[in-house]
């Protein structure tokens, strides 16, 4: 090869070495460039991480930091622009925290990233505390191996104060869920997620048996699904919703619960869960159901009482206005019903109430309310009776029939059937019917026209009612002020042998009214003994009695009368009856043989054994006693024996058809033999004809009262008569009778 080829060959060489040289470089600088765009990515990643951090090497010298280092470090640093000591690049961290010597914390750190370098531990971290006056804050350390750098390692700084604060919250709500209060805790679908220990107590659930399930699984079926379809619509709108759930408990039991259901939201402000406490207040409402009870339910028979009555009543009266439908009220007094107490006391009459009223609910409609308005007395709300007033009535008193019957029914005490009667009073209403409290006036007061009337009656309100209400209102206002006016007065009636002789009289009392003029006794008697009035009566009649038998002590045609006077229930029912009498007698200086007291079977029998004690009493004091009205009672005669009766009277209802009516004879012959066979005489009311007189005679019977010897007269012709009777031996005819003042 020639000098020039080769001079060639070299030059085409170098031009390819310098092109490829070039190449080299264009590939060296731009794998430069690559990297510092790499490492300047990196270095902009680590920048914009909120940690700080810093790289140590494995001598403990900070080599680098990245910007959240740096601006905690100048923070933290007490020259304002500066790093803190140690903190900055090129200062050995290990030394720092080895200068902080004693404290355990830093002595700790220094540790931890030495084990790191040393390969004695894959990593450490720890938290700790750095508070300031205002505020607490908390940081975390994490110190990790670094591979490019032996023995180095990275240092990962955070403030993890709310971080800790979230987890405080947390522990606290956590311990709030577990608190003695019930907590169930649902997704936003309503499921179950979580429940405390207190619900499982208190429901008898686990949280292994309703996590995933919804609430309803202890539904108690109290409430309808408007009930729960409100609440969540609530829920819904508002966030929360309160309110009182009946719930049942996995036994069965039911229980009530005031309960908060509040919805959590998440940072987008949508529902995640709800969170339901419950306070178990089934003692309050069961106490509140108790006071509710017995404001307005009767202890003994469980039916309403007079205060749920009154409310009752003016609800079915609002009723009956708005469907234009009448109704009926009635009112149920039992006739005589202390007896039922008297004679076997006050449990078994307790028992009977409890039977009757039982019968009673059975015995009306559905929708009709029975309630107890008194001690034995009933009331029945009949609404919805249809809009004609007739009908309505009609219907009401089939109704009071029915009840009657079914009062009327034995019932099985102590071995003994016993019956009770009852008055009815019914009362009409409508939607013109004003108040509850006039119709029960009206409706009290058929019931008393019912017992007036009866025993076993029953009455309707009507118009005229309230004009007998108020002249019987009128009649007991008038009656107080009689006594003390001195316009109650005693006529006599004499009882005469059949001779004609007057061997004794009965005090019958007369009103002299200033307007209404003289008042038979039947016209004011029922209202005295409902008014109580006839105990101050009672009371004159036996002090105006002692003191005519003492006055007539003198004389001769007069001192050998007996004076009969006649004692209420009321009367003999006080305790200190017997006291009364005796302070009379003393009182006025009357005989006591000169005194005749006249008894109902009623009276005897209302309570035998205080009876037969008081009439023991008395009877050993000289007092006679003689058993007015005999047969027309409904008591046994079994009693008759134990009684210290002198006599007998046979009642006018027997006397009247004799000797014509059969029965009448059959009866009046069986009183005179018994009471013969008992050694009691017998004296015969309402003799008004000579047949009469004659048939009784005969019969054995020898004493009469009646208008055939004389009707009920004054003082004044008391006397007189008994005058004329007494001075001769013989009877006076018929044309003799004196007639009344």
């Amino acid at each position: 090869m020639s000098a020039e080829q080769l001079v060639h060959e070299l030059q085409v060489q170098q031009v390819e070495l310098q092109l490829q040289n070039e190449e080299l470089q264009a590939a060296l600088a731009e794998r430069e460039t690559a990297q510092l765009r790499a490492h300047s990515l990196i270095r902009s990643v680590v920048d914009s991480l909120k940690a700080e951090i810093a790289v140590l090497d494995g001598d403990g010298y900070i080599c680098a930091v990245n910007e959240s280092w740096q601006r905690f470090s100048i923070a933290n640093s007490a020259t304002p622009g500066t790093a803190a000591p140690g903190t900055g690049i090129g200062a050995n961290y290990l030394q720092v925290c080895g200068a902080n010597a004693p404290d355990p914390q830093a002595l700790q750190v220094r540790d931890g990233i030495l084990a790191v370098i040393r390969g004695e531990a894959a990593s450490f971290n720890i938290e700790y505390p750095c508070h300031s006056p205002q505020e607490e804050r908390w940081f975390s350390l994490t110190v990790t191996p670094l591979e490019a750098v032996q023995g180095g390692v990275v240092a990962a700084h955070r403030d993890i104060t709310a971080n800790r604060r979230i987890e405080e919250e947390m522990r606290i709500a956590a311990i709030a869920f577990e608190s003695q209060q019930c907590a169930m805790l649902t997704d936003a679908r309503g499921y179950i997620v979580r429940v405390n220990k207190a619900f499982s107590q208190f429901t008898g659930y686990g949280a292994e048996e309703v996590v995933g399930k919804r609430p309803s699984v202890l539904s108690s079926g109290r409430h309808d699904r408007a009930f729960y379809q409100q609440m969540w619509q609530t829920l819904t709108e508002s966030g929360s919703w309160h309110g009182e759930v009946w719930n049942r408990r996995k036994d069965g039991r039911l229980y009530a619960s005031r309960v908060t259901i509040s919805a959590v939201r998440g940072a987008g402000g949508a529902t995640t869960h709800y969170l339901a406490s419950y306070l178990d207040v089934t003692g309050q409402k069961e106490a509140a159901l108790e006071i509710h009870r017995l404001e307005n339910f009767d202890a003994l028979t469980g039916l309403p009482n007079r205060q749920s009555l009154g409310a009752s009543l003016q609800n079915a009266i609002r009723e009956g206005r708005q469907n234009k439908s009448h109704g009926a009220l009635l009112l149920l007094d039992l006739d005589h019903f202390m007896n039922v107490n008297d004679t076997l006391g006050h449990a078994a009459g307790d028992r009977f109430l409890v039977e009757l009223a039982g019968r009673l609910c059975d015995r009306v409609r559905d929708g009709d309310i029975v309630a107890r308005n008194g001690a034995d007395e009933f009331a029945i709300i009949l609404p919805g009776l249809g809009g004609d007033a007739r009908d309505a009535g009609a219907r009401a008193a089939a109704m009071a029939e029915v009840l009657r019957n079914t009062i009327a029914q034995p019932i099985r005490l102590e071995g003994e059937d016993f019956r009770c009667t009852a008055s009815v009073g019914v009362a009409l209403f409508s939607e013109a019917t004003d108040s509850a409290e006039s119709l029960m006036k009206n409706a009290d007061l058929a019931m008393h026209l019912a017992k007036a009337a009866g025993p076993d009656c029953t009455r309707h309100f009507e118009a005229a009612l309230q004009t007998a209400l108020l002249e019987r209102t009128g009649l007991e206002s008038d009656l107080r002020r009689a006594l003390a006016g001195g316009q109650l007065l005693l006529h006599y009636q004499p009882q005469v042998d059949r001779n004609g002789h007057v061997r004794a009289a009965e005090a019958l009392l007369r009103w002299a009214h200033p307007k209404r003029g003289l008042v038979p006794p039947g016209d004011f008697i029922s209202v005295a003994e409902e008014s109580g009035l006839i105990l101050p009566i009672g009371g004159w009649v036996l002090e105006t009695a002692s003191k005519l038998v003492s006055e007539w002590s003198g004389d001769p045609l007069m001192r050998g009368l007996r004076l009969a006077v006649n004692v209420s229930a009321r009367q003999i029912r006080q305790p200190d009856f017997v006291d009364q009498v005796k302070e009379t007698l003393a009182r006025t200086g009357a005989d006591p043989s000169r005194l005749k007291f006249e008894l109902t079977e009623s009276v005897v029998l209302h309570d035998i054994e205080d009876t037969l004690e008081k009439m023991g009493i008395l009877r050993s004091m000289g007092i006679g006693f003689s058993l007015d009205d005999f047969g027309t009672g409904y008591s046994s005669l079994a009693y008759l024996t134990q009684l210290p009766l002198e006599q007998l009277k046979i009642d006018r209802s027997f006397v009247r058809n004799l000797p014509l009516r059969r029965n009448d004879v059959v009866m009046a012959q069986a009183i005179i033999a018994m009471a013969s066979g008992l050694g009691l005489e017998v004296v015969a009311e309402g003799v008004e004809t000579p047949a009469q007189r004659d048939f009784l005679a005969q019969h054995g019977c020898h004493t009469y009262q009646g208008y055939l010897f004389s009707r009920p007269i004054a003082l004044e012709q008391f006397i007189a008569f008994v005058h004329a009777s007494n001075a001769a031996d013989r009877q006076p005819a018929p044309a003799e009778i004196l007639s009344p003042t």
